[in-house]
C-alpha cells in the first residue's frame, strides 16, 4: 500500500473490518454489514462529491481485497450468534462487485444464511456497475433486494455528480439495469453546484425508470448540506412532491426517505 494512503482523511470513519453492524437503516431495519474492500482506504470506481466516506483518491486493484476465506469465516461467525437482524447487507468501504470473487463470496454468504438464519433478507447497496459481466449479474439474481444507483440519467450530471471512472457511461448502466428484475433504484437528489431533482433531469430520470420497470424507487438527500463540495440538501416537501410527481408519471411506487427527527 503506498505510504499517501495513511494520510486520508475521511469525514465518516471507513468500516475496519468484514462485518460491522447491525446499523438502524431507515431501508433495512436492523442491518448487519458486509465489507469485503479494504478496511484502511476506500475503493470504488466512482468518486460521489457526497459520499460520506470521502474522496475517492486512490482507486486501486482488486488485489488489496481481503481473502474470500477469511470473508466467509467472519459471516458465519456472526450469524451463529444470537444478534437480532433485519437484514443482511453488502455495502461497505466502496462498491462490492471490484472484489474478484464477488460471484463466490454472494454464494457461499447466501448458503450459510440458508445454514443459520433461513428466511432473513440478503440485500446489496449497489452502484450498479459490473454489470457487464454475466457471472455478477447472475449473482445479483440472488439477491432479495437488489438496491441500485442510479442518481442521473444525463452524462453531464453523471459525471459531475458521481464521477465515475472515464469508461464508465450511465447510458450503459440504464442500459443493463434494464434487464434485470425485481430491483429498487435508490436515488440521492441534491441542489446547488450539481442539480438533479427537477427539470430536464428529472424528466431524464423517469424516462430511465419507464425503461428499467423497477419494482421500487428510494429516493432520499443529504443529511446536511456539503458546502464545501458546492451541494444543498433538498426539504421533505420537496422529496415528498417528486416521490408524488414520479409515481404519477412513470407508475412506480416510490417512497421517499426523510430526515428522522
Amino acid at each position: 500500500m503506498p505510504k499517501e494512503v495513511k494520510d486520508l482523511q475521511y469525514p465518516i470513519p471507513l468500516q475496519k473490518g468484514v462485518i460491522y453492524g447491525p446499523m438502524s437503516s431507515k431501508r433495512l431495519g436492523k442491518s448487519l454489514g458486509i465489507n469485503l474492500l479494504p478496511t484502511d482506504f476506500k475503493v470504488c470506481n466512482f468518486d460521489c462529491l457526497y459520499c460520506f466516506y470521502g474522496r475517492t483518491d486512490y482507486k486501486y486493484s482488486s488485489e488489496h481485497c481481503p481473502p474470500m476465506e477469511g470473508i466467509l469465516k467472519e459471516v458465519e461467525a456472526a450469524l451463529r450468534s444470537d444478534t437480532y437482524i433485519d437484514y443482511i447487507t453488502f455495502s461497505g468501504n466502496g462498491t462490492a462487485t471490484l472484489h474478484p470473487e464477488f460471484p463466490a463470496i454472494v454464494r457461499e454468504v447466501i448458503a450459510l444464511r440458508d445454514k443459520h438464519r433461513l428466511g432473513i433478507p440478503v440485500a446489496i447497496l449497489s452502484n450498479s456497475t459490473g454489470l457487464e459481466k454475466p457471472e455478477v449479474l447472475e449473482a445479483f439474481s440472488l439477491f432479495d433486494m437488489p438496491i441500485m444507483k442510479l442518481d442521473a440519467a444525463t452524462d453531464t450530471v453523471f459525471k459531475n455528480l458521481n464521477r465515475p471512472r472515464q469508461r464508465i457511461k450511465v447510458s450503459d448502466i440504464i442500459e443493463k439495469l434494464e434487464g434485470m428484475r425485481g430491483i429498487t433504484i435508490q436515488t440521492l437528489f441534491v441542489d446547488g453546484e450539481v442539480v438533479n431533482y427537477k427539470g430536464f433531469e428529472l424528466e431524464r430520470w423517469m424516462e430511465a425508470l419507464v425503461r428499467i420497470k423497477p419494482e421500487s424507487v428510494q429516493i432520499y438527500t443529504l443529511d446536511r448540506d456539503l458546502v464545501q463540495m458546492g451541494l444543498t440538501r433538498l426539504t421533505d416537501d420537496m422529496l415528498h412532491r417528486i416521490a408524488d410527481y414520479t409515481f404519477k408519471t412513470t407508475g412506480v411506487p416510490v417512497k421517499a426517505f426523510l430526515e428522522q427527527k
